[in-house]
């Protein structure tokens, strides 16, 4: 069986979410349209038309939504268990030539520290029977 996909939110390394008060922030109406977005990529990934996403090096993928004239990107990364983590959302004008990747970046970067330390303590604790 496949396991079933979902999104999760980046958090600081207090739990702050960040990534969900990105996508809280966004104008009602591009908010939903992110959100349709991010429910079909979820759902079936080959339904999200070549414009709307994009791949960046380092394992960052961008979906893209434009209204009116703007375009909202929701940067994320690709989870082993088959989900997905938001990393953040912005709003991209159109001179806009070259995505800026260092926010994303910073936050997959630290998101994967923290998950090797997790996994590293938890192998600990299996060696020492705790």
């Amino acid at each position: 069986m496949t396991p079933k996909r979902q999104w999760r939110f980046y958090k600081t390394d207090t739990g702050h979410e960040i990534a969900r008060q990105d996508l809280n922030a966004l104008p009602e109406s591009a908010k939903a349209g992110v959100a349709e977005l991010m429910t079909r990529y979820r759902t079936d990934p080959s339904k999200v038309l070549q414009r709307e996403i994009s791949q960046y090096k380092g394992g960052i993928y961008a979906l893209k939504y434009s209204e009116s004239h703007n375009e909202y990107r929701c940067y994320f990364a690709r989870e082993a268990r088959g989900g997905y983590m938001l990393l953040a959302l912005s709003f991209v004008t159109k001179r806009e030539n070259r995505p800026n990747l260092a926010v994303p970046a910073s936050r997959l970067k630290d998101w994967q520290t923290r998950g090797a330390a997790v996994r590293r303590l938890k192998e600990w604790q299996a060696r020492h029977g705790q």
